[in-house]
Protein backbone atom coordinates (compact mmCIF):
# COMPACT_ATOMS: atom_id res chain seq x y z
CA UNK A 1 0.00 0.00 0.00
CA UNK A 2 1.19 3.47 -0.84
CA UNK A 3 -0.19 6.95 -1.00
CA UNK A 4 -0.80 7.96 -4.64
CA UNK A 5 0.93 11.11 -5.23
CA UNK A 6 -2.73 12.98 -5.50
CA UNK A 7 -2.95 11.41 -2.10
CA UNK A 8 -5.11 8.99 -1.78
CA UNK A 9 -4.08 5.44 -1.25
CA UNK A 10 -3.48 2.85 -3.42
CA UNK A 11 -2.61 -0.77 -3.01
CA UNK A 12 -2.30 -4.28 -4.46
CA UNK A 13 -3.93 -7.21 -3.40
CA UNK A 14 -3.25 -10.77 -5.21
CA UNK A 15 -5.98 -11.08 -6.80
CA UNK A 16 -7.37 -13.19 -9.88
CA UNK A 17 -5.16 -13.96 -13.24
CA UNK A 18 -8.72 -13.22 -15.46
CA UNK A 19 -10.16 -10.12 -13.36
CA UNK A 20 -7.56 -7.91 -11.67
CA UNK A 21 -4.51 -7.85 -8.94
CA UNK A 22 -1.36 -8.45 -9.08
CA UNK A 23 -2.21 -12.06 -10.33
CA UNK A 24 -3.26 -10.12 -13.45
CA UNK A 25 -0.88 -8.19 -13.82
CA UNK A 26 1.36 -10.85 -13.80
CA UNK A 27 -0.17 -13.47 -15.84
CA UNK A 28 1.61 -14.66 -19.50
CA UNK A 29 0.51 -11.98 -21.53
CA UNK A 30 1.23 -8.58 -19.73
CA UNK A 31 4.67 -10.48 -18.59
CA UNK A 32 5.55 -10.76 -22.31
CA UNK A 33 3.89 -6.97 -22.86
CA UNK A 34 6.74 -5.72 -19.88
CA UNK A 35 9.52 -8.29 -21.35
CA UNK A 36 8.96 -6.38 -24.59
CA UNK A 37 9.69 -2.58 -22.89
CA UNK A 38 12.36 -3.98 -21.23
CA UNK A 39 11.00 -4.82 -17.72
CA UNK A 40 12.07 -8.34 -16.10
CA UNK A 41 9.01 -10.21 -14.23
CA UNK A 42 10.50 -9.44 -11.18
CA UNK A 43 10.42 -5.86 -11.64
CA UNK A 44 7.34 -5.45 -12.94
CA UNK A 45 5.22 -4.65 -9.40
CA UNK A 46 7.84 -2.27 -8.31
CA UNK A 47 8.03 -0.04 -11.84
CA UNK A 48 4.12 -0.15 -11.42
CA UNK A 49 4.34 1.55 -7.66
CA UNK A 50 7.45 3.25 -9.05
CA UNK A 51 5.04 5.23 -11.32
CA UNK A 52 2.42 5.82 -9.23
CA UNK A 53 4.73 7.75 -6.57
CA UNK A 54 7.49 9.44 -9.06
CA UNK A 55 5.70 8.80 -12.63
CA UNK A 56 4.42 11.31 -15.33
CA UNK A 57 1.22 11.25 -15.80
CA UNK A 58 0.71 12.07 -19.25
CA UNK A 59 -3.04 11.52 -19.54
CA UNK A 60 -5.90 8.85 -19.46
CA UNK A 61 -6.40 5.99 -22.08
CA UNK A 62 -9.88 4.66 -21.18
CA UNK A 63 -9.89 4.33 -17.17
CA UNK A 64 -6.18 3.81 -16.53
CA UNK A 65 -4.09 6.54 -15.72
CA UNK A 66 -0.75 6.64 -18.08
CA UNK A 67 2.69 7.32 -16.53
CA UNK A 68 6.05 8.38 -18.25
CA UNK A 69 9.27 6.85 -16.71
CA UNK A 70 13.01 6.08 -17.54
CA UNK A 71 13.98 2.61 -16.89
CA UNK A 72 17.24 1.17 -18.07
CA UNK A 73 17.90 4.07 -20.15
CA UNK A 74 14.13 4.13 -22.05
CA UNK A 75 11.07 6.21 -21.72
CA UNK A 76 8.16 4.12 -21.31
CA UNK A 77 4.72 4.16 -20.72
CA UNK A 78 2.72 2.40 -18.07
CA UNK A 79 -0.98 2.11 -17.92
CA UNK A 80 -2.47 2.30 -14.92
CA UNK A 81 -6.14 1.05 -13.99
CA UNK A 82 -6.70 1.92 -10.17
CA UNK A 83 -10.67 1.30 -8.46
CA UNK A 84 -12.68 3.75 -6.80
CA UNK A 85 -11.55 2.69 -3.43
CA UNK A 86 -7.94 2.65 -4.69
CA UNK A 87 -7.21 -1.09 -5.68
CA UNK A 88 -4.79 -1.51 -8.62
CA UNK A 89 -6.82 -3.59 -10.93
CA UNK A 90 -4.67 -3.84 -13.94
CA UNK A 91 -1.26 -2.51 -15.47
CA UNK A 92 0.90 -2.83 -18.57
CA UNK A 93 2.79 -0.95 -21.01
CA UNK A 94 0.76 1.18 -23.36
CA UNK A 95 2.74 2.77 -27.12
CA UNK A 96 3.28 6.60 -27.67
CA UNK A 97 1.31 6.50 -30.66
CA UNK A 98 -2.19 5.21 -28.55
CA UNK A 99 -4.32 8.42 -28.42
CA UNK A 100 -4.42 10.05 -24.50
CA UNK A 101 -7.19 12.01 -23.02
Amino acid sequence: MIRHRRGHLVWLETGDPDHAGEAHILRQKRREEFADAAIAEHEIIDVVFHCLRHGRFVGKHKAAEVYEIEIHGRSIRIAITIGDNGFIVTAHPISRKRRLS
